[in-house]
């Protein structure tokens, strides 16, 4: 027959029940962790990419899906530049070269 474990005369066995519960609390969250963490990876890898213009558009906030008339898809010349950026650009860079 197995000796009883030895008990402090104030807690009795709180101490190993507590370390039994905490070890079952933090093992189970290490498990949740791992399973969100690497669960989905695989089908995020299997899916297609998205497209670079459609990821642009909804990283700036924009539609995803271009509208007609929409100024966001409107190509942008240099003659076009309200505010003259570009020919600022232009003489920067040619002044660069000097």
């Amino acid at each position: 027959m197995l000796p009883w474990p030895e008990r402090h005369p104030r807690t009795g066995n709180l101490g190993s029940v507590l370390g039994f519960w905490t070890g079952v609390l933090v093992g189970g969250a290490v498990v949740a962790l791992v399973m969100i963490v690497l669960g989905p990876s695989r089908d995020v890898r299997a899916e297609t990419g998205m497209d670079d213009e459609v990821e642009t558009r909804l990283l700036l906030g924009l539609d995803p899906e271009p509208q007609p008339g929409d100024p966001a898809l409107a190509p942008v010349t240099p003659g076009e530049s309200p505010t003259g950026e570009f020919e600022a650009l232009k003489q920067l860079d040619d002044s660069d070269g000097d």
